[in-house]
């Protein structure tokens, strides 16, 4: 049975639930899909059954390790529900890997997001503690790093910790990495990517205020630099979007699985 798909399973659920490709990459994964539920998704176990079935949908067999994990359940006003589901890897989030469904109420299901397989399955060669400190030392011995309260003598302290896999884009190379978030004088200013196997930062970004339009505000947001410019240290990232006159343009940003941030929005986008 080839890892990536399984076609019994796949085709079988497919045929059951009314599948429909709207948009499929190269590699035969679906961007854009639509189905059908034969239940009403009203109790945890049918959220978890769902689960269960979006890898098939998408076209990664049980035995392909992929696995989703709801993270996001909203009902609007019409009462139809959306949901977000975050990717897995033998237990083990996929930070570039993402769906969003969006039930309605005639239980026709509308899906759209990323899904990617990680080159192999992978374990940590090094614990929280040490990447917070390689993580934390990075920062400090870092120009961006230092511009933040640059009189404060307090150091970075952890917020959050998750081990997972990312993809780095511009080398086109798996990574097991501890996705960390660090906060300074009460504020939450960085995402440091660190290497669980090699113990090196891989990617940063810079949490800022991009709105601020005096820097007066130093006591709320606590960035003495509120204005300057805050960009990824190690990589970004560019995408298109339609201007006011309806003209594709290019613009910097940061992706998180199916999520799109800007990465400044107190400069022009627009390059």
């Amino acid at each position: 049975m080839d890892r990536h798909t399984a076609l019994s399973e796949t085709n079988v659920l497919r045929l059951i639930h009314h599948y429909k490709a709207l948009e499929v990459n190269p590699e035969g994964i679906p961007g854009r899909f639509q189905f059908s539920v034969l239940n009403d998704l009203k109790s945890d176990e049918h959220w978890k059954e769902l689960s269960n079935q979006l890898p098939l949908f998408i076209g990664y067999g049980t035995e392909s390790g992929v696995g989703f994990e709801l993270s996001e359940h909203q009902t609007d006003g019409q009462q139809n529900q959306h949901l977000k589901f975050d990717q897995t890897y033998f237990g083990l989030p996929v930070f570039t890997g993402q769906y969003l469904l969006h039930v309605y109420k005639d239980q026709s299901v509308l899906a759209h997001g990323k899904a990617e397989l990680p080159d192999q399955k992978r374990i940590p060669f090094i614990d929280e503690s040490r990447a917070f400190q390689t993580g934390k030392e990075y920062l400090n011995n870092s120009s961006e790093g230092t511009l933040q309260n640059s009189n404060s003598t307090s150091s970075y302290d952890l917020k959050s910790s998750e081990l997972g896999y990312w993809k780095n884009g511009s080398m086109n190379q798996w990574n097991l990495v501890y996705r960390l978030k660090l906060v300074k004088d009460g504020v939450f200013p960085w995402v440091v990517y660190v290497d669980a196997e090699a113990n090196t930062v891989l990617k940063s970004i810079k949490n800022y205020c991009g709105f601020c339009r005096s820097r007066d505000h130093n006591e709320t947001h606590g960035y003495p630099q509120c204005e300057a410019h805050a960009e990824d240290i190690l990589s970004g990232e560019t995408t298109t979007a339609k201007d006011l006159q309806d003209v594709d343009r290019t613009i910097n940003v940061w992706r998180e699985g199916a999520d799109v941030y800007l990465i400044d929005a107190s400069k022009p986008m627009f390059n």
